[in-house]
């Protein structure tokens, strides 16, 4: 008995130790695991990075290559200057209106905030705002997606200072007068569609006509300058076209480009690429359709003057 009692003792004095060493463990791992308010987190490894944590936006490889960053700084401050508010971009080199949030509905844009120009109309800054009428300074460079989205506008001019129009910026408005200034070198998708444009006259500088940048209004007239190389899904698809002269420089047309127009003449040049098997298209899908495709891809694709003799007929002539 006396040894059985000896070994029982023996073995809770062995717990004890064990009990005590692991005390001391815990002890000394949590006070290791302390981080000194220097300690430096590395961005790639840390699961939880504070929201004043400063990132270098040059070195972070997680941003996207072809990500827009429009100002030099992540913290912008939105300031307001009577009905617009605004930030200041890059080293203030100037200001992008963000917002506007009068009720005026003709509004003469400032061309200088804070001493500081106007460059930027920003994203939906005068989205939906019922504007009938609005005048942009020769200060902007640059206007933003959405911009003027759905309101009732119907003259416009864009200033010679403008160089970017961005997608869907004017869409559904009510436009019947246009004039576009000849440094603006990018008019994006859709940004013209759903008005009333009667003619327009694409600047020089522009490459390429995006997507349904005219799509569904009234065009009766358009000119395409030699510096476009490349036209557009529905770029000019249902309006009331009857002509249309495509220039040399433009090497491919997309899918109904010129779709549901009542063309009767088409002047285009040579070789021009038109979507695989276009004769296997449907014929709202055809850049032309109404047998024009048929006629110039089956004749070599050769440069000249088509026509047929009216909107019923689908025998074109070169």
């Amino acid at each position: 008995m006396k040894k059985n009692k000896n070994v029982i003792l023996g073995f809770i004095a062995f717990l004890a130790v064990i009990v005590l060493a692991f005390v001391a463990c815990s002890r000394q791992v949590r006070g290791q695991a302390h981080i000194s308010e220097d300690y430096d987190i590395s961005i790639e490894t840390a699961d939880i990075v504070l929201a004043d944590y400063n990132i270098n936006i040059e070195t972070v490889g997680v941003i996207p290559a072809d990500f827009d960053i429009r100002s030099e700084t992540a913290d912008i401050k939105v300031q307001t200057y009577s009905d617009f508010e605004f930030v200041i971009v890059g080293n203030n080199e100037g200001v992008r209106i963000t917002r506007y949030t009068g009720m005026q509905r003709d509004v003469n844009i400032p061309p200088n905030i804070q001493n500081l120009p106007v460059l930027e109309i920003g994203e939906e800054a005068f989205l939906r705002k019922n504007l009938t009428s609005v005048t942009i300074p020769d200060t902007v460079i640059l206007i933003g997606e959405f911009a003027f989205f759905g309101n009732q506008l119907t003259d416009l001019t864009i200033p010679n200072s403008v160089v970017k129009i961005e997608d869907v910026a004017f869409i559904q408005n009510q436009l019947t007068n246009l004039t576009i200034g000849n440094n603006v070198t990018f008019i994006g998708h859709s940004a013209f569609s759903w008005n009333q444009l009667t003619n327009i006259i694409i600047p020089d500088g522009i490459t390429a006509i995006e997507l349904s940048a005219f799509y569904r209004n009234q065009l009766t007239c358009v000119t395409i300058p030699n510096s476009v190389t490349s036209i557009g899904q529905d770029a000019f698809a249902n309006n009331q076209l009857t002509n249309i002269t495509i220039p040399d420089s433009v090497i491919t047309i997309r899918n109904s480009a010129f779709a549901n127009n009542q063309l009767v003449s088409i002047t285009i040049g040579a070789n021009v690429t038109l979507p695989s098997h276009p004769l296997g298209l449907q014929p709202w899908q055809q850049p032309f359709g109404y047998g024009f495709e048929e006629t110039y891809v089956n004749g070599g694709r050769l440069a000249g003057t088509y026509t047929r003799p009216d909107t019923a007929s689908t025998v074109w002539t070169r």
